[in-house]
This record gives structure tokens, C-alpha cells and sequence, in this order.
């Protein structure tokens, strides 16, 4: 049965699209970086520092390859077929390495066999290293323009790029355009148009409350600087400071003065919330399981008692022997 995949896995495979992909190594890769360096005593918030700053060196690989993309294109010589340069203008650089070795299969092709139909027609095409197997390109037209183009080696439905018998024919049709079904949208350099130009995670985004207490912040520390330095100042900053503390407030505002009292009094650590935060009353940190079996190697060495030093005999002080003493 293995060595009739071939055979049996094409139907289970029709009508999904997987990318070129042909196992989960991306997922995994990307697992095995999210896994470095990642303990189990780490808190909630320490954790999603580590998921950030994993990903940041993905997002900055991202862009780069985004500006290369926008910015330039592909090499292609002085007698390229009008359908390779099309290719290198319409799909990305690492997409178009694809294609190019599709084009450069061209000259291995050979028409076997035209079959005309009332709407269709179907190009029977072979390689010439292998004759015996056959491929079938139909080519819908309407109006008399070219509306579908298929292959029966469903590398296009598969892989998405045209393979090499599609290019042999549109070059006989003498095509200079690839047709819209044999560019999918998420190849091209317009894949990205449907999200924001700036994608970022909203977890250092300031809420308004946290954007003036920054601001009261940063004005008090330099008034208090200024202030220490004479008593009149001192003085004046401590009677504004004291009347707005001790001012009057509504029945809300007193409420969060006795929780904050009570906070200082428990040693709890309170300020303004983050955006994502401020509907929800308390998020605290996963409780701490201990798996199961004996601790690793790092975390033994961590819990390993030191070693008691050597007192002497003689003089009964540390570090030394009755030899050394």
C-alpha cells in the first residue's frame, strides 16, 4: 500500500490546499524556540515576555522580506520568455524560485496529442526523458479569451504555482500574461493588502489612566527636584500635594482610597491598568504543578545543600585542616 501512495492519497488530498508543505517541521521549529529557556516557575507575565521576544526576530525577518519584495524584482535575462517576466512581477522572490525551475522544465516538453472539443480543447503533453507518461492541459476558453487552465499533474491545485506542461502550452497559445487562475492572490505581492500596514501585539499599548499617571509622574519628580532645594518651594508642593490627597471625593473615589489603603497595608503592589485588563477584577499567576519523577539535572544542582566547609581540630576555624592549620 506505501508504494501505491501515489495512488490512494490523491483523493484524500483533493480540494485542500496545504501549501507546498508536506509535514509539521514549521509548527515544531517553531514549538522548540517557544520551548527554550521556558521553566515552570515562570509568572503569567514573565512568560508572555518570553512569547514576545520570540516572536520578535520572526516579525523583523517578516518585514524585511516584505521590503525586498516591494521594493525590487526578480533577475531575469535579456531573451526570457514574456511569461517569466510576468511571473517575476506578479509573485514574490521565493515564490518565483518555484516557478523558475517550472520555466526552465519547459524545454523538456513535448505535445503528444490535440484533442478539440465544442468549449475546450486538452493537450496531451510528455517529457521527453520519459514518453511513456502523459499529462493532460485543458484550456477553457470564452469569448475567445482564455478563461481556466488545468493540468492533470494537479501540481497548480496542490502547490499553487502553474508547472512546467501549463507553460509549455500558454507559449504555444503565445500568451504574454499569466491568466488569473494561474496566479493565486496568496502568492502575489498584493496577499497582504486585507491587514493593517503596522501589526503589533497590544501588550505594552498604555490605557488613558496609565498615559496620566505617566505624565503626573514625570511633572512630580521634576517639581519635587526643583522644590528640594529651597524650603519655601518644599513647603508650597507639600500643602498642594497634601489638599489634593486629602480633598474631598465622591463615594467611588473613597471606595478605591480604602482599597488602596488596605493594599498598602498587605504589601499588594497597585497602579493603572493595562487596556486588555481593566474588565477583568484579578488575574493571577498558574498555580506551580511539579511533574512527575525526579527534578532535572539543573533544577538538582539548585537544590543540592552546599557542602559544609572543614573546621580544624586545632584552633576549630573553618576553611582549613589540622595539616594546613
Amino acid at each position: 500500500m506505501y508504494q501505491m501512495r501515489k495512488l490512494w492519497c490523491a483523493p484524500y488530498l483533493e480540494g485542500r490546499c496545504f501549501l507546498g508543505l508536506s509535514s509539521n517541521q514549521r509548527s515544531e521549529s517553531l514549538n522548540s524556540v517557544l520551548h527554550t529557556h521556558l521553566e515552570g516557575k515562570m509568572s503569567l507575565f514573565e512568560m508572555l515576555e518570553h512569547y514576545e521576544r520570540c516572536l520578535a526576530s520572526r516579525r523583523i525577518n517578516e518585514a524585511l522580506h516584505d521590503v525586498e519584495a516591494l521594493q525590487s524584482v526578480p533577475f531575469t535575462e535579456e531573451n526570457a520568455s514574456p511569461l517569466e517576466k510576468h511571473a517575476a512581477t506578479v509573485f514574490t522572490p521565493s515564490v518565483f524560485k518555484m516557478v523558475l525551475w517550472s520555466i526552465d522544465a519547459v524545454s523538456k516538453c513535448q505535445i503528444r496529442e490535440i484533442l478539440d472539443g465544442s468549449e475546450d480543447s486538452t493537450y496531451v503533453v510528455s517529457k521527453q526523458e520519459r514518453m511513456d507518461k502523459k499529462f493532460g492541459v485543458r484550456i477553457e476558453e470564452q469569448g475567445g479569451l482564455l478563461h481556466r487552465v488545468s493540468c492533470s499533474c494537479r501540481k497548480l491545485e496542490c502547490a499553487g504555482t502553474p508547472c512546467s506542461h501549463i507553460f509549455y502550452i500558454l507559449g504555444i497559445l503565445k500568451q504574454t500574461i499569466l491568466p488569473s487562475c494561474c496566479v493565486p492572490t496568496r502568492w502575489t505581492m498584493n496577499a497582504k493588502c486585507a491587514y493593517t500596514p503596522t501589526r503589533k501585539n497590544q501588550m505594552y499599548d498604555y490605557s488613558v489612566s496609565l498615559q496620566r499617571y505617566r505624565e503626573l509622574r514625570n511633572c512630580s519628580h521634576a517639581a519635587s527636584f526643583k522644590a528640594c532645594h529651597s524650603d519655601e518651594d518644599y513647603h508650597r508642593l507639600i500643602m498642594l500635594l497634601q489638599a489634593q490627597h486629602h480633598g474631598k471625593q465622591s463615594s467611588f473615589e473613597q471606595a478605591d482610597s480604602k482599597e488602596s489603603t488596605n493594599a498598602q497595608h498587605n504589601n499588594i503592589r497597585f497602579g493603572p491598568l493595562m487596556p486588555h485588563s481593566e474588565k477583568v477584577d484579578k488575574v493571577l499567576d498558574p498555580v506551580h504543578v511539579p511533574g512527575r519523577g525526579a527534578p532535572k539535572k539543573r533544577l538538582q544542582a539548585k537544590t543540592k545543600k552546599s557542602r559544609s566547609q572543614n573546621i580544624c581540630g586545632y584552633c576549630k576555624n573553618p576553611g582549613h585542616n589540622r595539616r594546613k592549620c
